[in-house]
């Protein structure tokens, strides 16, 4: 009985040790779509300014897969435009945007095959689009701009990783692309017809995360934007070494990783912080202009609520 008696307390002793024991935190996942603009995320990683344990990168192949994954839970935060962003609002997901990436200065594009010199040539061409909302509203705009109708060209909904393959089979006329796709088609002869720097200032990557996780993780999440400037930095300083980091990842020579990023800017922490303050933040500006040229175009079914989408309470406890 005292034998028994002992495996009993043993047994119930180590039950409730373990059940004090803290539980072991999943790393939250983050998606996206290969985009230089992202890239620092994978670098800061690699250089252990981010820790694997807190958060674990998922790469997808497109926009539309990082947008789809999110959506169905799988995600609980992505790398997406503010266009994307938006959208998410729109299908009523909570979300807050904690991060702007860079604004898209050319590395956002629509080119066209030799003989096509400007936009208004594409009339009755087809022109290959990924199915995301991003390439829609970078065409949408051209069209604006250039006061062409939907109805003169023919649209193809096709995936950035086919836009290479179909542009040299000549299936397509054009293709509205983006980094580093963008570099690869120009140098096969692409010509550019418009591009993210007709609109500058439009096209902003941002970070978004769930609310429920954005509430639970305030910690985790300053670390990971230290982390994130902690790349920027690196790459200021050692712009040759980062690029051949972030090479292989890209697709791209070290020089190619380099020009890709010219066609962005990346902001730093002063101009996030600027962005992420006042009452309402100034980034909400940005978004409400966004939000009147998307409904405007189509884009946005319905009016959303922009009110509570940025963590400008986030970035009161980021130290300068």
């Amino acid at each position: 009985m005292k034998i028994w008696r002992s495996i009993v307390i043993v047994f119930v002793t180590t039950a409730v040790l373990l059940g004090c024991a803290p539980e072991k935190q999943s790393p939250l996942r983050l998606g996206t779509n290969v985009w230089p603009g992202y890239e620092p995320l994978y670098l800061s990683q690699g250089l252990g300014f981010l820790a694997k344990d807190e958060v674990r990168l998922v790469q997808l192949t497109s926009a539309s897969d990082v947008i789809r994954s999110f959506k169905n839970g799988a995600l609980e935060m992505a790398s997406l435009t503010l266009d994307e962003a938006l959208r998410l609002v729109e299908l009523d997901i909570p979300i807050k945007v904690i991060l702007v990436h860079d604004s898209s200065y050319g590395g956002d594009a629509i080119v066209a095959k030799p003989g096509i010199k400007t936009i208004k040539d594409l009339a009755g061409k087809k022109v290959a689009v990924e199915g995301s909302l991003t390439g829609a509203y970078v065409l949408a705009r051209a069209m604006e701009i250039h006061d062409i109708n939907f109805e003169q060209i023919s649209v193809v909904q096709l995936d950035v990783s086919d836009h290479i393959e179909a542009f040299s089979l000549a299936d397509v006329d054009a293709v509205v692309t983006f980094e580093p796709s963008l570099s690869k088609l120009l140098t096969m002869g692409a010509r550019e017809v418009f591009s993210s720097k007709d609109i500058p200032g439009e096209i902003l990557d941002v970070l978004v995360v769930r609310t429920e996780t954005y509430e639970k993780n305030p910690e985790k999440l300053k670390r990971l934007i230290d982390a994130w400037f902690s790349a920027l930095d690196f790459m200021k300083n050692n712009p040759e070494q980062a690029a051949a980091l972030m090479a292989p990842r890209l697709g791209l020579s070290p020089e190619g990783v380099l020009k890709s990023f010219s066609g962005l800017r990346m902001l730093d922490k002063e101009e996030n912080r600027a962005l992420f303050s006042g009452s309402p933040p100034k980034i909400q500006s940005n978004a409400r202009r966004l939000k009147i040229v998307m409904q405007d175009q189509k884009l946005l079914s319905r009016n959303i609520d922009l009110s509570d989408l940025f963590a400008e309470d986030l970035w009161q406890g980021i130290s300068k």
